[in-house]
């Protein structure tokens, strides 16, 4: 999704774990106001200032938000993993309805997803007077 930076900060530290040193790159854009967003800072980004408009994917992560440049293999893969999901969703729903067009053309009862009611409720209200009028200072009996 495209981005304008309104504000960069890149902030060089060493990983915890590896020992080896990375720049973390930190931003806010406009369509999150003043929300910080993550990321690591390399070659494909190191030209990015405030104003730019860049394509990025951000992601909820905990309390934090993080991106991911949408053209990386990372952003690349998942985007395709988004699309993916989307259409095994779309596949599963039209294979549904395929085997209940099936059932209902072989002539077997349709079972309904939802549960079955009764078909003759009671509205016996017992003891209550229904047609009882309350006056103004009285509370309804229920």
């Amino acid at each position: 999704m495209q981005e304008t930076i309104t504000e960069i900060t890149r902030v060089p530290l060493t990983s915890k774990s590896t020992g080896k040193p990375f720049t973390s790159l930190r931003m806010k854009v406009a369509s999150r106001g003043d929300a910080l967003i993550s990321g690591f800072g390399n070659k494909s980004n190191e030209h990015w200032k405030v104003g730019d408009s860049v394509n990025i994917l951000i992601e909820q992560k905990g309390q934090y938000l993080n991106f991911t440049q949408a053209d990386s293999k990372q952003g690349q893969e998942k985007t395709a993993n988004a699309k993916i999901e989307e259409i095994l969703t779309k596949v599963s729903k039209i294979d549904y309805k395929i085997d209940r067009i099936i059932d209902h053309l072989k002539g077997n009862k349709v079972k309904s997803d939802y549960p079955q009611e009764d078909v003759n409720p009671n509205f016996d209200i017992g003891d209550m007077e229904a047609s009882r009028v309350l006056n103004d200072d009285e509370e309804i009996p229920f």
